[in-house]
């Protein structure tokens, strides 16, 4: 490696790859990455969790106390690596890989990539077994659920009128991600190399809205558990 790197110089330091963190580990890991799905196939369900910093004093920020919400942040990943390790939330594992990153801002979030038994849902038909984008009716968990995916799972405001999000392309005026989304009426596996899903009937009112437009996909399961945005996409 030091080769492909112009070869080693004097007075230049080389981390090695048991340094975590460092150029060589990330390469290395990301290597390793590679082989799993070489050998074992593409993952089957990839899932975002973010962190929520809102549950601290009213005067406190994330900022003020990182040590409670990364604290926080990794317990709750925790428990979801877990709980995908014993087959709760998708069934039998075959795969597992997950990364933490940091945003500007300074909060952590988490990538998981994991394969099932099977491979995961082949049908659209399927899907609904794992994935909603619907903002749920108010009898679903006694109104939680439906606060919960109206506070965390709601993307935007973002696209014309809003430039200054950071999703906005103000030469198109329009989200880069893809929102709102296209109204569906039943699941469907996207073409492209990450297939998503979406069932966007509002069941309460029976009618399109844009609330329900911009709903990120999720597990049900995880937002109740975590309080936090957690998205879940079939791949």
């Amino acid at each position: 490696m030091i080769a492909g790197e112009g070869g080693s110089k004097v007075g230049r330091i080389y981390l090695p790859s048991s340094f975590t963190g460092g150029p060589r580990n990330m390469a290395m890991k990301y290597q390793d990455a590679m082989a799993v799905v070489n050998r074992r196939g593409k993952p089957s369900f990839f899932v975002t969790q973010t962190c929520n910093p809102k549950n601290l004093l009213p005067h406190q920020t994330a900022s003020d106390r990182p040590d409670l919400v990364d604290r926080v942040f990794h317990e709750k990943l925790a428990i979801t690596l877990r709980k995908i390790k014993d087959g709760s939330l998708f069934g039998k594992m075959v795969t597992l890989l997950h990364v933490i990153e940091f945003q500007k801002r300074g909060l952590p979030h988490a990538h998981i990539a994991l394969r099932v038994a099977g491979g995961g849902p082949m049908h659209p038909d399927d899907i609904d077994q794992f994935v909603r984008a619907t903002i749920p009716d108010e009898h679903e968990a006694g109104g939680r659920l439906r606060r919960l995916v109206i506070e965390h799972m709601i993307h935007g405001p973002c696209g014309q009128g809003y430039p200054s999000y950071p999703c906005t392309d103000n030469e198109k005026r329009e989200c880069t991600k893809g929102y709102p989304k296209a109204f569906l009426t039943k699941p469907t596996l996207m073409k492209g190399d990450m297939s998503t899903t979406k069932d966007q009937k509002d069941r309460q009112h029976e009618q399109v809205t844009e609330s329900t437009r911009l709903t990120i996909e999720m597990l049900s399961l995880t937002a109740l558990l975590y309080f936090c945005c957690s998205s879940v996409t079939v791949t």
